[in-house]
């Protein structure tokens, strides 16, 4: 009985989430360093940023139907049967990755006019092993063209951290303490399907607007969009009002799909041939996503205004950094 009991002990529970997310961590992180030299390889030249816009904006998709199916599961199902049901969905995703094409041995010649292959002839790409792969990514994020895009992978990961940390408590904090679990749920699904829809949307037009003005213009444009969060966070502290707090998850969300488009489509057209720098976007992006979860519960006791304030105060830093490169 006692290996029977300990298994359905919550601590052995505990520990089997922690070793499964830290696969799906692993897993998530070469799928996306991956994704990001799949879509360069893939995109014309000049047009990068339109197809990465439709990448994020049918990942997004996903986002708005996964967030979608718990508002309809908790009304008519167990939470034990929302977990069968998306491990399912998950299972059918992993499938699909057997009809993926694949680009590494292309050599026809509208692919040579595209310049599709320039990256080909890289002795990284093929040759270098992973330990030369992470010391030339160290290399290139020393150098001064990349630098300034630093403050914006490590942007991104506070994005999500306060997406999926500050935003969903937030949600908590607009209705009185003895709600019933299942209904402060669905409420919570609901804010994550409105973020849903600004990452479904805003990914395309982050891609127009980098094909058509540059990377650095849209990346000012992406920083309005930022300080129109701290500015909506503050709101929804005060007024505690359930339907301010799903125009910020709109809002979360386009930036979310904003910067993800943005810093995959700069590598692609600013950087080309360093794919070591998707992986570099994705080691900072884990690494600020990670300190944007620890800071609330270190920061536990403090007033609620502290993470949108830290927010906004990095936001205001990194602006003033785009300004100087760009008068430099």
């Amino acid at each position: 009985d006692t290996p029977y009991a300990y298994c359905n002990s919550s601590t052995f529970v505990y520990l089997l989430n922690l070793v499964a997310f830290s696969l799906l961590g692993f897993g998530a992180a070469v799928i996306w360093s991956a994704q990001g030299g799949y879509i360069n390889s893939i995109s014309p030249k000049g047009d990068s940023g339109k197809y990465f816009g439709i990448f994020f904006s049918i990942f997004m998709c996903s986002a708005l139907l996964g967030n979608a199916i718990p508002t309809i599961i908790f009304r008519f199902f167990t939470l034990q049967a929302h977990f069968i049901i998306m491990t399912l969905v998950g299972f059918f995703a992993l499938v699909l990755f057997f009809w993926i094409p694949d680009t590494s041995t292309s050599t026809n010649e509208e692919d040579k006019k595209k310049g599709l292959l320039e990256e080909e002839a890289s002795p990284l790409r093929r040759e270098a092993t992973v330990s030369e792969s992470i010391h030339q990514m160290f290399i290139i994020a020393q150098e001064d063209s990349v630098k300034p895009w630093l403050y914006y992978m490590l942007l991104s990961g506070w994005i999500t951290a306060f997406n999926y940390g500050f935003l969903y408590k937030l949600v908590g904090k607009c209705f009185p303490e003895d709600i019933p679990s299942a209904e402060l749920g669905y409420k919570i699904a609901q804010m994550f399907v409105f973020l849903s829809f600004g990452q479904l949307i805003f990914p395309m037009l982050t891609g127009k607007s980098i094909d058509k003005d540059g990377s650095w213009v849209t990346a000012r444009k992406f920083l309005i969009l930022c300080l129109l969060i701290f500015g909506l966070s503050l709101l929804c502290i005060f007024s505690r009002s359930y339907l301010l707090i799903l125009l910020l998850g709109f809002i979360c969300g386009a930036s979310d799909g904003s910067i993800q488009t943005l810093i995959s489509t700069m590598i692609s057209k600013d950087f080309s041939g360093k794919l070591e720098l998707y992986g570099l976007f994705r080691s900072i992006n884990a690494t600020s996503t990670a300190i944007g979860f620890i800071i609330p519960i270190i920061c536990e006791s403090v007033t609620d205004l502290f993470i949108p304030c830290l927010l906004g105060a990095y936001i205001l830093y990194a602006g003033k950094k785009t300004r100087q490169y760009l008068q430099v």
